[in-house]
């Protein structure tokens, strides 16, 4: 998830006088403080998404996503998929002991997701570092409750680089998959998409109330 401070509502102030502004979360106040003229004001706002209701709605969005994400897929790679699943199988059998290849074929994609999960905040990360230009300014951590990784930034962005920020990671990790899985079938890339879409449900929220 991406956490940063905002500078968005771009206001036009011709030809009036040097302002002091006070920021709240909703306006900006304006106290007339000299002669000076000023063109542009930038409105501070932070949006900060509470984790929990994030997870919440992700639940509640998982099975419109899967709708809209294998049912394309299936229409053009139905008889493909079957095969596939069973190559997959055959491929996490290596040990021949049915509970180790049992294991394996569960951690398998915990693992493919988590670093899936830890690209996605480096992807922001990354995306933070271009457009604050501060390396001090990102940081990383991990949150306890719910455990939660994320990437914030102590710079100000404005509203459509935070857009950018947010949804970089789900258009390399989820989109990109996702359209390449439609074009050769490849099962694993659409299952991949999915699960970073999925992932990136607090990055959609947040850029719907940016």
């Amino acid at each position: 998830m991406a956490i940063c401070k905002i500078a968005h509502y771009h206001i036009d102030v011709l030809d009036m006088p040097l302002c002091k502004f006070a920021y709240d979360h909703s306006k900006a106040r304006a106290m007339v403080m000299g002669k000076n003229k000023i063109s542009n004001v930038l409105q501070m706002k932070e949006i900060i998404i509470k984790a929990k209701e994030a997870n919440r709605i992700g639940v509640l969005l998982i099975l419109p996503i899967s709708l809209v994400l294998i049912i394309p897929y299936l229409l053009q790679w139905k008889d493909e998929a079957i095969v596939s699943i069973k190559e997959i199988g055959l491929a996490l059998s290596v040990t021949g002991n049915n509970l180790v290849d049992t294991l394996i074929t569960v951690f398998t994609p915990v693992v493919i997701i988590a670093i899936g999960v830890v690209l996605h905040e480096m992807i922001h990360g990354l995306f933070m570092l271009i457009f604050s230009g501060n390396r001090k300014a990102v940081k990383f951590g991990f949150r306890r409750d719910p455990f939660m990784p994320y990437a914030h930034c102590s710079k100000a962005l404005i509203s459509r680089q935070m857009i950018i920020v947010c949804l970089a990671p789900w258009i390399i990790l989820g989109l990109v998959p996702f359209v390449i899985s439609l074009v050769n079938g490849n099962l694993v890339l659409l299952l991949f998409g999915a699960s970073m879409t999925y992932a990136a449900v607090g990055d959609f929220i947040y850029t719907i109330l940016i």
